[in-house]
């Protein structure tokens, strides 16, 4: 089963849901830091902040719909009382994966 978080480009299968609750707690730092990491996001951070283009890329839609109910507080994206987060990282095992399939290359 996948979850879909309105207005973020992220879905979670159940286990993922649960491992990211094993990873609290978050702090406004950590959420802040990889807000500003997140290509998407950070792109959103800076227009809510410096407003909005009426052309932008199709990847912001879910976010351009929602401008007028986005802020930014501490340096993090909210919609409404929720918070935007960034996608986990890959795990660990993904990158080597990666990595070792670069290198056979």
């Amino acid at each position: 089963m996948q979850m879909v978080f309105p207005g973020c480009h992220l879905k979670l299968r159940r286990e993922q849901q649960y491992d990211a609750v094993l990873a609290l707690p978050i702090t406004v730092d950590n959420v802040r830091r990889e807000t500003q990491r997140d290509p998407v996001l950070s792109q959103v951070h800076q227009l809510v902040t410096k407003g909005w283009l009426n052309n932008h890329v199709p990847e912001l839609d879910p976010f351009y719909l929602r401008r007028n109910e986005i802020t930014v507080h501490s340096g993090c994206l909210m919609w409404g009382i929720r918070v935007i987060f960034p996608p986990p990282p890959l795990p660990n095992f993904v990158h080597k994966y990666l990595k070792n399939s670069i290198k056979d290359i």
